[in-house]
């Protein structure tokens, strides 16, 4: 028996992770666990039945089986860089790529999806070892809040 559930473990976690930005100005490494939670919980995503490099999550709906990497950034409003994504395995057996914005609370704001195809074209045409967080919004697309279902929100 757990002595306490998942949902309360995240929440002390995101409360922490607050109060440890808010005092020293740094950023805990704990994004993207959380986005993996979220994303189970907001969106229904699954976890794999077999674990396997660069796939956090298994998709339903539209993406239904497909192979979902996780990514995260924490954007902080007095930040005076520009957030990138960070590294991303363009070699890892991954479809689609969900990235979880947060705010400075760690409460997540909102998600976007881009397929593996869409990121490697981008590449092609400005190949680059990092995309920006506002890259990825600009050619991927909005699944969250706007749409509760992602299967809404892609070309089946």
């Amino acid at each position: 028996m757990d002595i306490y559930s998942q949902t309360i473990l995240m929440q002390k976690t995101r409360e922490l992770a607050r109060d440890y930005l808010k005092s020293t100005g740094e950023v805990l490494p704990i994004s993207t666990h959380l986005a993996k939670f979220d994303i189970m919980h907001l969106l229904n995503f699954k976890n794999p039945i077999t674990k396997e490099v660069g796939v956090d999550l298994i998709g339903v709906g539209s993406l239904l089986d497909q192979k979902i990497q996780i990514k995260s950034r924490l954007i902080n409003e007095t930040s005076k860089t520009r957030p990138m994504v960070g590294q991303i395995n363009i070699n890892a057996n991954w479809e689609h790529i969900l990235l979880v914005i947060y705010n400075s609370e760690y409460a997540p704001q909102e998600i976007y999806i881009l397929s593996k195809s869409a990121l490697v074209q981008e590449q092609k045409s400005h190949p680059k070892s990092l995309i920006s967080v506002a890259k990825f919004k600009a050619i991927g697309i909005k699944c969250w809040p706007e749409a509760a279902d992602v299967a809404k929100t892609l070309i089946p």
